[in-house]
């Protein structure tokens, strides 16, 4: 009996060495990453993932593909200008034209909204507009603002014009932010305050150098005489201006950063990591990116160090951390190869950086080969290879999707097209199938040798008594 619990044992041992790499993590995780399309697609950009679609450009065109790769919306509308989907519905361009091809700004044009068929719902008759948030987009029509609903219909004419040419959404020139727990954040002439869904300038222009985070948790980052605190939405002051920089709080916590040097508080303003680190990224999933003294890692609310990395991050990444925050159960890393494209002018990324994911456990579920994974926000993301040109906006390569098995597509309106779902790839190793063989091959090739040697030892009795 003993003989066969070692035999057991040690045949358990061998077939987890013989498990495809990234397997064990995978099953940790509870999820696998298929590609379900590889990348083929041959645009000039894709773009992440909202509510089943995913924006693509090419010859200063724009449309959206599905998760299959399809062109569902066809290339119609304006580049550089356009929102993702948000309450299922897209802001949208036509007639705009380039005000330098090198800088890829446009002007002029007229935007609406469509759905996710495709269909014009709110006709292209606005000069700038904001995306929908929270059941109100902000338009602008003849040198007056308004916000208006998802039906198109006018909720109130804004007393002021707020208009913001550096921040917020590149396609509009207007200085009002989405809505976040009833406000938005705007600006005019360099000064910042807060409207309320009626208009109302709930926290007057002029008190901030700079407003322009979200509301959460009942708090939001603002910044005067060059240092950040926090208000609340009644504009009082509940942390102080202290800080040199401060992020957005996320179940109860904010990075911020102190003498060049980040940390933690919580909503009182104490602290609860202290200021000892190089970077500190968003909270997301009960995990937060960290970079100090050279190491990079995720560390959990308390500091403790939960993955610690080799991966770094570069500066033209896109993320506020060392390390991009955790979506969906993984998180996109890069590896840095510190090599540069020697052609004047242009940086190679794709000769710099290489991109893969992890799970929390710090496993690789796959390993840093491709030029750019985005996130995986809906528990899909992009994936590119070929030549990447983050500087100058220039990509030449091809685009794929990725994604979490077991993901559920968001829900449609009742006359959108449904969002296609392919079932995993027969022949990809993230299929639980092809797991499954792989594991059973060893086992049934253990079984085979140990019963012969049983056999061999005791003839008269089955290795399974």
């Amino acid at each position: 009996m003993r003989n066969r619990t070692v035999s057991l044992v040690l045949a358990i041992l061998l077939v987890c060495a013989f498990l495809p790499n990234g397997l064990l993590s995978a099953l940790a995780s509870g999820n696998l990453i298929q590609m379900l399309v590889e990348p083929t697609m041959d645009y000039f950009i894709v773009g992440n993932f909202s509510e089943g679609l995913a924006r693509v450009e090419e010859n200063g065109k724009c449309g959206f593909i599905d998760m299959t790769g399809e062109l569902v919306i066809p290339l119609a509308y304006d580049a550089d200008r356009y929102s993702d989907f948000s309450e299922e519905l897209a802001l949208v361009y036509k007639g705009g034209q380039y005000m330098a091809a090198s800088q890829r700004i446009m002007e002029g044009g007229k935007c609406g909204f469509i759905d996710r068929t495709g269909k014009v719902v709110i006709p292209l008759k606005y000069d700038g507009a904001t995306a929908f948030s929270e059941g109100l987009a902000a338009v602008e029509k003849g040198g007056k603002q308004y916000l208006i609903n998802r039906n198109g219909e006018t909720v109130v004419a804004l007393d002021t014009c707020y208009s913001n040419d550096m921040m917020g959404s590149s396609f509009s020139s207007i200085g009002i932010s989405s809505f976040s727990e009833g406000l938005a954040a705007v600006e005019k002439d360099g000064q910042y305050g807060f409207i309320d869904k009626t208009g109302k300038e709930v926290i007057p222009l002029g008190k901030y150098e700079s407003a322009w985070r979200p509301f959460s948790d009942g708090l939001t980052a603002v910044r005067k005489d060059g240092q950040y605190g926090f208000i609340d939405k009644a504009g009082e002051v509940v942390i102080p201006f202290v800080y040199g920089w401060a992020n957005s709080f996320s179940d109860g916590l904010a990075a911020v950063s102190k003498n060049k040097k980040y940390g933690v508080i919580n909503k009182s303003g104490e602290v609860i990591i202290p200021f000892e680190y190089d970077n500190i990224g968003p909270f997301s999933e009960g995990l937060m990116s960290f970079e100090k003294d050279g190491a990079r890692g995720y560390m959990d609310e308390t500091g403790k160090v939960i993955i610690s990395l080799d991966y770094q991050q570069t500066d033209i990444s896109f993320s506020s951390g060392p390390l991009l925050p955790f979506r969906n159960g993984f998180a996109v890393v890069n590896s840095m190869l510190l090599e540069e494209d020697p052609r004047a002018g242009i940086m190679d990324m794709s000769a710099y950086e290489k991109w893969g994911v992890i799970d929390k456990t710090g496993k690789e579920v796959i390993p840093p080969v491709y030029d750019y994974i985005s996130d995986f926000d809906e528990g899909v993301a992009v994936v590119f290879v070929g030549f990447a040109d983050f500087y100058h906006n220039h990509f030449v390569g091809n685009w794929g999707v990725l994604q979490i098995e077991g993901w559920v597509a968001p829900p449609l309106p009742e006359n959108a097209a449904p969002v296609i779902v392919p079932p995993l790839s027969e022949n990809s190793m993230a299929t639980p199938i092809l797991w499954l063989l792989f594991g059973l091959i060893p086992v049934i090739v253990i079984l085979i040798i140990w019963w012969i040697v049983r056999k061999q030892k005791k003839p008269a009795h089955s290795p399974f008594e």
